[in-house]
């Protein structure tokens, strides 16, 4: 379990988050939403340190995650960015075995693992592994990205409006792909994103943030049909609300 305890984040005067807390739990699809400033991205990056918080307190299992090796805790999150974010100078290959060859897995399991995920999103190990980014889509970049992300079973994976630059069929096949693994392997996955229909069909729960606080977290079922203002009716019946 992910446990936020009255978090906050500063930036000299410029206030990010507010005091918020919440909790996420084990196997769940949780996603942030809300405009852009709202706060999302800090959110997520706190969980796997590449934001400190100014107060509060965030545990991982109960344990303050201060108190993890920041390696170790990076080694075992995925993270999937915009536009998968691939090092272009290497292959499809090197790029999903980068955290295995750093957590010094035998190549004969790198291998299999890597061989066994390619199918599982519908690319051909025999035709992609030798190929670099520069030769790949968009959204064949971004399975890569993903595969990188869960190659080694992470316990927790975060996605950063990892679909927003993609055409709406690449972005959906991508969608139910993530669904698909996401419950195949029960990865606690934190997704950010603003447009309102993918956050409905991706999150067990929603949380909806407005200038650095939560607004409303619910079950999805809830959220759309039982808004907690005006804020969050206008924005689950509007779609997009990227501004």
């Amino acid at each position: 379990m992910i446990q936020f305890k009255e978090i906050s984040k500063s930036y000299g005067d410029n206030l990010v988050l507010d005091h918020i807390s919440f909790d996420i739990k084990d196997g769940e699809f949780f996603v942030l939403v809300g405009k852009s400033g709202s706060g999302k991205t800090t959110t997520l990056k706190m969980i796997n340190r590449l934001i400190e918080p100014t107060n509060g307190e965030l545990l991982i299992d109960d344990k303050d995650i201060k108190s993890y090796d920041k390696r170790e805790l990076r080694l075992s999150t995925g993270y999937v960015l915009q536009e998968g974010a691939l090092f272009p100078n290497l292959s499809v290959y090197e790029n999903i075995a980068l955290i295995p060859n750093m957590k010094k897995w035998p190549k004969k399991k790198i291998d299999e693992e890597i061989n066994n995920l390619m199918v599982k999103v519908d690319l051909d190990p025999k035709s992609y592994l030798d190929r670099y980014p520069s030769d790949l889509s968009g959204g064949q970049q971004q399975r890569i990205g993903i595969l990188r992300a869960i190659v080694s079973k992470p316990k927790i994976l975060l996605m950063d409006e990892p679909f927003s630059a993609l055409d709406p069929i690449t972005r959906k096949s991508l969608q139910d792909l993530i669904i698909s693994i996401q419950k195949e392997l029960n990865i606690t996955t934190v997704f950010v994103t603003h447009d309102i229909e993918e956050a409905l069909k991706l999150g067990d729960r929603i949380c909806v943030m407005k200038k650095g606080r939560v607004v409303q977290l619910d079950k999805t079922e809830n959220i759309k049909s039982m808004p907690k203002d005006d804020f969050v009716e206008k924005l689950f019946s509007g779609g997009d609300v990227s501004e």
